[in-house]
């Protein structure tokens, strides 16, 4: 499905692209929550404490995207 806007004459291109990225990353959300929601997730290993041998790993933390702050349409 394709979207069309209409902008007036006098909107500048620097707006006009902040326009078309925050429409992008708002759809990408929209896309990957709903693949999210077909992949049923994966359980979680149970809690372990940590042991003599894994006390020096690094552990991998997932850091969540903000979400695209809201641009008002003037």
């Amino acid at each position: 499905a394709e979207t069309h806007l209409v902008f007036p004459k006098s909107a500048s291109v620097e707006r006009l692209r902040q326009v078309r990225e925050t429409i992008a990353a708002e759809r990408d959300q929209r896309l990957q929550s709903q693949q999210s929601a077909r992949v049923p997730p994966s359980p979680a290993p149970p809690p372990s404490l940590p042991s003599a041998s894994s006390a020096g790993s690094a552990s991998a933390t997932a850091v969540p995207t903000p979400a695209p702050a809201a641009m008002p349409f003037i």
